[in-house]
This record gives C-alpha cells, sequence and structure tokens, in this order.
C-alpha cells in the first residue's frame, strides 16, 4: 500500500486504534501523522506535568503542522440533522497520542517523557510513509541517467577561478 492510495480510498476512512493494529496491522512502511499545532506558551504547562490534553482547531490542518500520532481511541459523534432535515452520516472523532517529529521548531516540541492527548476529526489524520521506505528507494528500481547534451551556454560551463 502507498499512504496517498490509503489516504483517498475509502476502505481506510476509518482509522484503526493501536489496540486494533495489533490483530490487523497497517504495512510496515506506513504510519498516522495528524495535524496538530502547540498552542502559544503551551510548553510550559506541559512542563509541569507528565500528560495534558490538548485542544484541536480547524485551522492546524497545514503541512508544516503534520506529525506523527498514535490513534488510541475512536467514537461515533451523534448524528446531526442537516439544512434539508436528512440526518447525516455519524462522524467519528479520534483520541490521539500527538508525537514530535524531527523537524520541528522547539516552540512545537513536546517535552520528552510528556504525553499529549488530542480529540481529532478524521479529516485531521493522514497515513504517512517511513522514511527510505517509497518506491524510488528499492534496490532493484528502475533507474536512467538523463542526459542534458546542450542544454548550458558555454559560458555557464567555464569552470576557469579567477586569480
Amino acid at each position: 500500500h502507498y499512504a496517498h492510495k490509503m489516504n483517498t480510498d475509502a476502505n481506510f476512512s476509518v482509522i484503526r486504534t493501536l489496540e486494533e493494529q495489533h490483530s490487523n496491522p497497517y504495512p510496515d512502511s506506513i504510519f498516522t501523522s495528524c495535524y496538530y499545532k502547540l498552542e502559544p506558551n503551551a510548553i510550559d504547562k506541559l512542563k509541569t506535568t507528565k500528560q495534558s490534553v490538548g485542544t484541536y482547531n480547524p485551522s492546524m490542518i497545514a503541512p508544516r503542522n503534520l506529525r506523527p500520532c498514535l490513534v488510541i481511541q475512536r467514537r461515533e459523534l451523534p448524528a446531526s440533522s442537516s439544512r434539508e432535515g436528512k440526518e447525516e452520516h455519524n462522524a467519528m472523532v479520534y483520541t490521539v497520542h500527538v508525537l514530535n517529529r524531527p523537524t520541528l521548531d522547539a516552540a512545537q516540541r513536546i517535552p520528552r517523557g510528556h504525553r499529549h492527548f488530542v480529540n481529532v476529526p478524521r479529516n485531521a489524520i493522514l497515513f504517512s510513509e517511513k522514511t527510505y521506505t517509497s518506491d524510488q528507494h528499492l534496490v532493484n528500481a528502475f533507474r536512467k541517467e538523463i542526459g542534458l547534451g546542450d542544454a548550458f551556454p558555454e559560458q555557464w560551463k567555464d569552470h576557469k577561478t579567477a586569480k
């Protein structure tokens, strides 16, 4: 499976919890990611306790806010009525354990040893591929050198160093 296919496949519209993944795991190359951004000054609050619960905001859906997460629990929200009076499909909300990713700046890093939980909707969770597991990293992947020929002007090719 590829993460981008799983993100659009209806068969993966319900995310498995960690417990469910023990008997029905996702492929080894796949992990769950969540859109989440720590609130300003949250780090100071996080340092005083080993566990906390954050608040999700739809404005957090931005690539810079994507980080690994572990789905702990899933629950169905009560059905709601649409403006046309039709009952709409029940939405799922997930309790996730939010983790750090290596490139986060210090203001967004959850302190080591701290467990931070957030309730997020399904659209805030994506499947991601682990580093170096995509097809381009396969040992037998097809590779072909691309010749550029005379694509560059001669003055660009001058490698003489000025003295």
